[in-house]
């Protein structure tokens, strides 16, 4: 992989250079998620006007490791962010209105 001419400090910043691209596409990746926005909407369409999964009956919240993670009960749980919800989306077509607290799920 690395030449055996190349300097100790050439190599460092080709690591260095290496790092910071990786970083960089993972800083995109999170971009693009975010602005894709809710992915129920493309399956159930967009719920009501104004509305966000906040409000949704469907919304739980998942505690890990004294964190907390939101999941769509649609969506099904995973382990990873892959199924993570976010409060401010938009709502989809699937919305039902939910009265007090977001409940809290245990399933690990």
């Amino acid at each position: 992989m690395w030449d055996a001419r190349v300097s100790d400090a050439e190599r460092a910043e080709r690591i260095r250079q290496e790092q910071e691209r990786a970083r960089s596409r993972a800083r995109l990746r999170d971009i693009r998620r975010r602005q894709a926005g809710n992915p129920l909407v493309a399956v159930y369409g967009a719920g009501p006007a104004g509305l966000t999964c906040k409000t949704c009956v469907q919304l739980v919240r998942v505690s890990y490791q004294d964190k907390a993670y939101y999941k769509c009960t649609l969506r099904g749980y995973s382990h990873g962010s892959g199924t993570d919800q976010r409060v401010g989306w938009t709502a989809s077509g699937r919305y039902e209105a939910r009265e007090g607290e977001i409940e809290r799920v245990e399933v690990w």
